[in-house]
């Protein structure tokens, strides 16, 4: 995908997440658990990829979203960036990366590391720690960066006072959008 046959909605992303505020990268991803129940939680975008378009979040691999995902891995992230008053939702395969790990670990904050040497999330407090540290060069093992493939994206802009919204699909032709009513 050539920056000149990008979607809007990509070139819009990509505005949030190199000029936004911090608090722009959040954004809701809604899973379905083991039961059929609906489960959602805030992840921090870390990466926004072209050709194809795909995001990334880190996360640690013994949570329950990781196992959620790898048992379903459609899943869809809902991402409202409060600087520009714009709500994307994005749908798309998720899976673990192998490639960009040790860079997404690199850019994070030690602080931001830190969250990585608990127990794993939702389980009991207690048990052994996991080895090393946060200013380690390595990322632990149960580090992980997904990536979500982009296949739909609904896009409602608050901005203006009068709602747009427009829905994106990606087929085998290429990006299509829609207008739809807010």
């Amino acid at each position: 995908m050539s920056p000149d046959r990008r979607p809007a909605w990509f070139t819009a992303l990509s505005a949030v997440l190199t000029e936004g505020p911090p608090t722009d990268r959040f954004a809701a991803l809604a899973t379905v658990d083991a039961a059929g129940q609906p489960r959602a939680r805030l992840v921090v975008i870390r990466a926004l990829l072209a050709d194809p378009p795909r995001l990334q979040f880190t996360a640690d691999l013994r949570s329950a979203k990781v196992a959620e995902l790898t048992a379903q891995p459609r899943a869809e992230l809902c991402w409202f960036a409060p600087s520009r008053w714009v709500q994307t939702r994005l749908t798309g395969a998720v899976s673990v990366a192998a490639a960009g790990r040790q860079a997404a670990w690199t850019a994070m904050s030690v602080e931001t590391r830190g969250q990585f040497f608990g127990g794993a999330s939702g389980h009991p407090l207690g048990g052994p720690p996991p080895l090393g540290a946060p200013t380690d060069a390595a990322p632990p093992a149960h580090f992980g960066l997904l990536t979500v493939l982009i296949d739909a994206v609904d896009v409602v802009d608050l901005s203006s006072g009068a709602a747009q919204r427009t829905r994106w699909h990606l087929s085998d032709a290429g990006w299509s959008a829609t207008a739809l009513n807010p």
